[in-house]
């Protein structure tokens, strides 16, 4: 058997001037995408800040209001300014102090910074000394969607490609839906960025084995990358580009010589093993987060198969706005209100059997649910597997990619394998369908070289005839249904076979009365953006069809032009949406109604907390997201975390059940009688932002500046100092004990603290105890307290508790006891003390002193490599 599997053969190697054109084109795509986000002075968000309810309000008494403006974007992609607007900031803040972020105080009180929303261990970091973190996002992109395409170029030309179908391959991976639509959550790219490196380095070791003369370097490079992607964060994205670069490792194995199958397979491993070491930096904080978050131990079977899609899903992958919209339309509240209003399309009531989930809200989610190539592409990636050049492959992309989108529909047996998989299951199942956009990526460049290389033209053909006379049949469709009244009817007609659908649940099955019944639930031009969007979308497939057609049809020179054309401009039509840019002003503005709490956070060190009041049933993000504030520098107690303590969301439960985010941190309060729990006392709660009236014993000075709209600033005259001296002990070992007496709205948080080590001296009772308390110095990783007191007790600090923390008095060493269940104290005897709390136990410290030695093998392995190549 031939050293180099026949299958997995290879092509000349690409030339310098056909590099440059892949990069070139590579970077073409990008600017397309991504247009005025490259622009200085801008800032790439899902959508207009003025989107948020205090924002709002503050335009529209101010008469600036622009609501076409406002409601444009995306809300799915929210997660910008809840996650990535904040930690990048932060990030950035310490990055030009010369420091590794590990503890940040700006997230939900105090974190650990172990985020997937951030990237401390990635060299794309270096824009940040170049760029302001809100500017930043749009290069960041465009980098990234550079390099993913070339990337995917470079592995096609490896596994036997010629030039031309690599191209359409890589015009597929930078502009396709699952690319585009990652633009909420920016470190799922980065974590997929790395499939490509690793693909072409387990090809390196296992199919050209003993001819490969870069052996030690290809060990590198899959170490290099694989640690790259475990240290992004986000470990979902990360699992599954290992799972496809292991199954194409034992792809190649397979075809290798039977007796050289160990040795080829060793240095694979090698390769993980120190990618692995190099991400500790990253995964350990992760690991150890985990073991204490909120989220730990949440696998639920029956929601993950609620949240995967549906099998109708397979119809995105031609018209990808048919189940979801790349750009959410916002319909104006039926009441007249300023709130609005957000639609999936209507195909959802057609094509899903339940398109709303047990809470109402939407059931598909463009952003996660997104795959499509585009209909070349995926036209190429049908003739790929009809193909007898790169058949082995391409059937092997073809029933991997087949695996995954049965996992991500929750679709048996698939799903039953998903879930003895580790990892695979730990969230959101759509998320699976990466693990079907990659495969087709790698089939319609197959595909293409077919066409190019030996004429197969006929499945290729075939499929676009299939999908033109499908979009001619929607089109169809839509025109004997013009206008409301019809529209509304047919979509009935379509639907009223189910006599359960809640739109025709009360009226009998009678089309024209659900038809009726139907208009009169729709937002006011719903009607018309569903019908504009539908036509769009087979517009679009259709013309994309037929350029294809012709293109293979006449053939002769021009044809990789025009496939490349079609391909790229069906895409980034189809795509817009999610590139929304605004003035950076607007984002880092601090609304009015802020501006008294700007006003004593200069004062105050510590800074005063802020949390919300909002109406029950409220959206989670009403009045202003969480850590949004953090982003403009206060403090705030709301907080979406991807890693909350368990113990952050116990606390404020003992608030008011139910205000956690079940997992993913602290929401708004939304009974007005937890303004007046003395555990916001405790945690130095300070300033409300609500538009309700608050109850008159809640003891609240109005603080709202002229000129913010409905909502009100109310300061809490009540809230304790971040740093207090208590001698009152209660030691109570059981969780349920402690939470009980927490809840308690009579308990005395300004004389007593609740303890669980039941080793923590209890101070002697005494009468005339005096003390003060100052905190001089209030850091992310440092906390410094002084101390003056006439007996013996602790000194309670109301920040979170962490294992990562160190206290020290006068300079020596002292033991953190976990004080009222989040927060910490120190126990200290009668006189003047120097309490500090440090973050760098060996916890905190060591994870990046090892990912440095790893990396250091690394650096080694890549030089020593090339050297040898």
């Amino acid at each position: 058997m031939s050293d180099v599997a026949p299958d997995l053969g290879r092509t000349a190697s690409p030339t310098r001037r056909q590099h440059a054109q892949a990069l070139l084109l590579a970077m073409a795509c990008a600017v397309l995408f991504l247009r005025e986000s490259l622009l200085p002075g801008t800032a790439l968000v899902p959508h207009p800040p003025e989107l948020f309810d205090v924002v709002m309000e503050e335009a529209i008494a101010a008469g600036t209001f622009d609501r076409e403006d406002a409601f444009r974007g995306n809300v799915g992609m929210t997660d910008k300014y809840l996650q990535s607007l904040c930690w990048d900031r932060v990030m950035q803040d310490r990055f030009e102090d010369g420091e590794f972020p590990r503890w940040t105080r700006d997230i939900g009180g105090g974190a650990p910074f172990v985020p997937q929303m951030a990237q401390p261990f990635q060299p794309i970091n270096l824009l940040l000394l170049l760029l302001p973190s809100v500017e930043w996002y749009g290069w960041w992109y465009f980098v990234h969607l550079t390099l993913f395409g070339w990337f995917a170029y470079r592995f096609l030309r490896r596994v036997g490609s010629a030039h031309g179908g690599a191209l359409l391959a890589l015009v597929a991976a930078t502009l396709g839906m699952w690319t585009q639509c990652k633009l909420h959550h920016n470190v799922i790219l980065t974590a997929a960025l790395s499939l490509w490196p690793m693909l072409s380095a387990v090809h390196e070791l296992v199919a050209r084995g003993a001819r490969s003369r870069g052996r030690r370097f290809a060990v590198g490079w899959l170490a290099l990358w694989s640690g790259l992607s475990w240290s992004t964060g986000f470990v979902v994205i990360a699992l599954q580009a290992t799972y496809l670069t292991g199954a194409f490792a034992l792809l190649c194995l397979w075809q290798a010589p039977a007796g050289d199958r160990l040795r080829r397979l060793f240095p694979v491993a090698a390769g993980f093993l120190l990618g692995g070491a190099m991400s500790l930096a990253n995964m350990l904080p992760i690991l150890l987060a985990s073991a204490e978050s909120a989220r730990q131990g949440q696998f639920d079977a029956a929601r993950l198969a609620d949240l995967a899609a549906e099998g109708n899903q397979l119809l995105s992958a031609i018209w990808p706005s048919l189940l979801s919209w790349p750009a959410d339309h916002f319909y104006p509240s039926i009441g007249g209100g300023t709130g609005f209003f957000t639609r999936v399309p209507l195909s959802q009531t057609v094509l899903l059997d339940d398109p709303f989930r047990a809470d109402g809200t939407p059931f598909q989610n463009w952003v996660e649910s997104s795959y499509a190539v585009g209909v070349i592409p995926l036209a190429a990636a049908a003739s790929a597997l009809c193909a007898r050049r790169h058949r082995v492959q391409a059937w092997f992309f073809g029933l991997f990619a087949v695996c995954a989108f049965g996992m991500a529909t929750a679709t048996e047996p698939f799903f039953a394998v998903a879930q003895l998989l580790p990892g695979v299951t730990v969230g959101d199942v759509r998320r699976l369908l990466f693990l079907v956009a990659m495969p087709l990526v790698v089939l319609s460049g197959l595909g293409a070289d077919a066409w190019l290389r030996d004429g197969f033209r006929a499945p290729g053909r075939a499929a676009l005839a299939a999908v033109a006379v499908a979009s001619i049949g929607g089109l169809a469709w839509l025109w004997t249904h013009s206008g409301d009244a019809s529209f509304a009817r047919g979509r009935a007609e379509l639907f009223v076979r189910d006599a359960d659908h809640p739109l025709v649940r009360q009226v009998g099955g009678d089309a024209a009365i659900a038809a009726k019944q139907f208009q009169a639930i729709a937002a006011p031009g719903e009607l018309d953006v569903n019908y504009a969007a539908l036509s769009g979308s087979f517009w679009t497939a259709l013309l994309a069809a037929a350029g294809g057609l012709l293109a293979l049809w006449r053939g002769g020179r021009w044809t990789l032009t025009a496939l490349l054309s079609v391909t790229a401009a069906e895409l980034v039509i189809t795509g817009l949406g999610p590139v929304q840019t605004v003035d950076v002003e607007r984002v880092t503005r601090v609304p009015a109604l802020l501006r008294p709490v700007a006003e004593q956070h200069a004062l105050d060190q510590p800074r005063p907390r802020i949390q919300r009041l909002v109406p029950p049933g409220s959206l989670a993000n009403t009045a202003l997201p969480g850590n949004v504030p953090g982003f403009l520098g206060f403090a705030d107690a709301f907080a979406y975390n991807p890693l909350p303590k368990a113990r952050f969301e116990a606390f404020f439960n003992s608030i008011e059940p139910g205000v956690s985010h079940s997992g993913a941190g602290v929401g708004a309060f939304e009974d007005p009688r937890s303004l007046s729990h003395p555990l916001c006392d405790l945690y130095g709660v300070r300033f409300i932002l609500t538009r309700l009236e608050p109850p008159a014993d809640a003891q609240l000075l109005d603080r709202t500046p002229a000129g913010t709209g409905g909502y009100r600033l109310f300061e809490r005259p009540t809230a304790m100092p971040r740093a207090t001296f208590v001698r009152g002990v209660d030691v109570l070992e059981r969780r349920s004990d402690r939470l009980e007496a927490l809840g308690a709205r009579e308990r005395d948080v300004r004389g007593r603290v609740v303890l669980e080590d039941s080793r923590a001296p209890t101070p002697e009772p005494a009468e005339g105890a005096e003390a003060t308390v100052a905190v001089t110095l209030h850091d992310d990783e440092r906390v410094e307290v002084r101390v003056t007191c006439s007996h013996d007790g602790y000194v309670r600090l109301a920040d979170p508790y962490d294992a990562g923390w160190r206290a020290t008095v006068d300079g020596e060493e002292a033991p953190i006891y976990i004080a009222d269940h989040y927060l910490r104290a120190v126990y200290v005897g009668a006189g003047e003390h120097d309490v500090v709390f440090t973050y760098d136990q060996p916890r905190a410290v060591w994870p990046l002193r090892l990912s440095l030695f790893a990396l250091l093998g690394v650096l080694a392995a890549l030089v020593s490599g090339r050297r040898a190549r």
